[in-house]
């Protein structure tokens, strides 16, 4: 799942077919048309599509809040997969992760899987609304990497078109997944519980992000969550409405080598001084 195909996405494709035989297809947001990129396949996920699959009246940021959206595409273009992993473009598998993660997604008695899947203490914020649906708020997970069989893929694929019929356009892909995996929660898998030393909660989060260059240097086992190349952290210092502020971007910071180091402070000094 991405938005643009360039050498990260296609990097992680080749790795994805190299170490696990499977041939991948790049789910592109918003793009224009589907087409072949270095040899692998393509989807364009674009709100006409979607609507012709019967998700009408997203929300404006259906693109990063929905990312259930890719499983209907690939399952309405793949009807025979009988289930399917996503994995989005700002994680970084090392060793053997990938291999474990995808021998795991085949096991027959596993219908979902993904970081935290279960229930939580208290309603993930956007799961609020899942009651409405007859369904427990309190489901929820990360979406970064998951799978599902096609039969839940089909049920939570309900469930979001309920939704947006209720006008619930805040409840996003994790709450849709984990609200459909935990009808039956012996069958849905909590990855950082089944596969404890690659989903490790440190290297494997929300944020703070990661740098890419330092993990390639370093090379340690495990999934990686969110990861940034140099480039992107620059880039992204430079949007205000990103918010990358020194804070959060202490493990970029930490890890990153003295000239990424410098590099990285100028960004942060042009960005916090006051226009001229």
């Amino acid at each position: 799942r991405c938005r643009t195909v360039g050498p990260i996405e296609r990097d992680l494709a080749r790795v994805i077919r190299d170490d696990t035989g499977i041939s991948p297809v790049l789910v592109v947001n918003e793009a224009r048309a589907d087409a072949e990129q270095d040899g692998f396949a393509t989807l364009a996920l674009t709100r006409d599509r979607l609507a012709g699959l019967g998700f009408a009246g997203l929300p404006d940021d259906w693109a990063w809040r929905c990312g259930d959206l890719c499983l209907y595409l690939a399952r309405n273009a793949l009807p025979k997969a009988d289930r399917h992993l996503l994995i989005e473009n700002d994680v970084l598998f090392l060793g053997q992760a990938l291999r474990r993660l995808v021998d795991l997604a085949r096991h027959p008695a596993a219908e979902a899987g993904a970081v935290r899947l279960g229930l939580h203490d208290e309603a993930p914020k956007y799961s609020r609304g899942l009651d409405r649906l007859g369904l427990d708020p309190r489901a929820g997970c990360l979406f970064p990497v998951v799978f599902a069989t096609a039969a839940l893929i089909d049920r939570m694929a309900g469930i979001r078109q309920q939704a947006l019929a209720l006008g619930l356009r805040r409840l996003n892909d994790e709450a849709v997944l984990a609200g459909a995996a935990l009808r039956h929660p012996a069958t849905a898998l909590d990855l950082a519980r089944a596969l404890p030393r690659d989903f490790r909660p440190r290297p494997f989060a929300t944020n703070p992000p990661l740098l890419r260059e330092a993990l390639l240097r370093t090379r340690p086992e495990g999934a990686h969550h969110p990861v940034l190349p140099l480039a992107q952290v620059l880039d992204r210092i430079a949007d205000p409405s990103r918010g990358y502020g020194r804070h959060r971007l202490r493990r970029v910071l930490a890890d990153a080598a003295a000239d990424e180091r410098a590099q990285i402070a100028a960004a942060l000094d042009r960005a916090e001084s006051p226009a001229g």
